[in-house]
């Protein structure tokens, strides 16, 4: 349940100028980010134990890795499922911060039709369904990618709603709505794809929100390095730009600072280890990051395309 009195905290730092979309998708901004580093794919994380205060285990399902410090950029939907280990337990008030956040679901249906059979020069169409969040916006792709493409939006209890029903139903009913809107003029699309946010193991739902009791203060907390080793990134550990690509982006930039300035420390200071149960900093000499990426959803696993030909 979303809080009144905290919803739109982060309302004052929104960036001015227009929204853009990036032509050839999130994807070729990731590979761009990613050239020229070492990165494991389908690798899943089953535990992060730094017990011993001297190194960092990181388990999974294809062999372990030690490292002197990690970033950890779990969803904060995998965080509250507890699909990796911490050992120990991360700190009681990351902990709460984690189970009082709320963590949404938005679903996309994406319809590929062989002509427009709407008007080109708007960007959004607008519906009010009898289904709250079910169909509710259509963004016109045309000025976009050049193809008569539709970016059909769903929310709320609705997207949970169509995570359960097969892409030809989901595909079915929301030409039922464009009819509605349109008429008979509506073609049937060549090609559909739709997400499923909510179902995904890696993600297990879409972005943070403020819900009833959570406030700005559990964002920072989720920001905050473990013993200086333990370092959080991602878009429900920013407390300004919570929820968006450009929030998930900084804080992976804010996270490799704190990395950085934290190994700079321990190499200019020559410190030792200590135990993590005997001091909350742990001045370890960190010299070895391993990036392991769990199976994440990527274009081949978070869009299902739908079999389209019965309709």
């Amino acid at each position: 349940m979303l809080s009144l009195q905290k919803w739109d905290q982060d309302d004052p730092y929104e960036f001015d100028g227009e929204y853009c979309v990036i032509r050839e998708g999130y994807g070729h901004l990731i590979n761009a980010l990613a050239s020229g580093l070492d990165i494991r794919l389908n690798y899943k994380v089953d535990s992060v134990d730094y017990r011993d205060g001297k190194s960092i285990r990181i388990t999974t399902s294809k062999g372990n890795f030690d490292a002197d410090a990690v970033i950890v950029t779990l969803p904060l939907g995998v965080l509250k499922q507890n699909s990796v280990q911490f050992l120990p337990s991360l700190p009681t008030d990351k902990q709460n911060a984690i189970a009082k956040l709320g963590f949404g679901l938005l679903n996309k249906l994406i319809l590929f039709f062989p002509k427009a059979f709407w008007k080109t020069d708007s960007d959004y169409v607008g519906y009010t369904s009898q289904t709250r969040g079910e169909f509710y916006l259509f963004i016109n792709m045309m000025r976009v990618v050049g193809a008569p493409v539709l970016v059909i939006m769903i929310a709320g209890q609705a997207a949970h709603t169509v995570e359960g029903l097969s892409g030809e139903e989901v595909v079915s009913k929301a030409l039922g709505v464009l009819k509605t809107i349109y008429g008979n003029v509506v073609p049937n699309p060549t090609r559909a794809v739709i997400t499923r946010w909510g179902s995904d193991p890696f993600t297990l739902g879409s972005f943070s929100y403020l819900s009833v009791g959570s406030t700005g203060d559990d964002y920072d907390v989720l920001a905050r390095p473990v013993h200086e080793r333990i370092f959080f990134a991602g878009e429900a550990t920013i407390r300004h730009h919570p929820s968006t690509v450009s929030g998930a982006y900084m804080s992976g930039v804010r996270a490799a600072y704190e990395l950085a300035k934290s190994c700079a420390y321990r190499e200019a200071h020559n410190t030792r280890p200590s135990p993590v149960v005997a001091s909350p900093y742990d001045h370890t000499k960190a010299q070895n990051i391993t990036r392991v990426s769990s199976p994440t959803s990527n274009a081949n696993s978070e869009d299902e395309p739908v079999d389209i030909s019965g309709l």
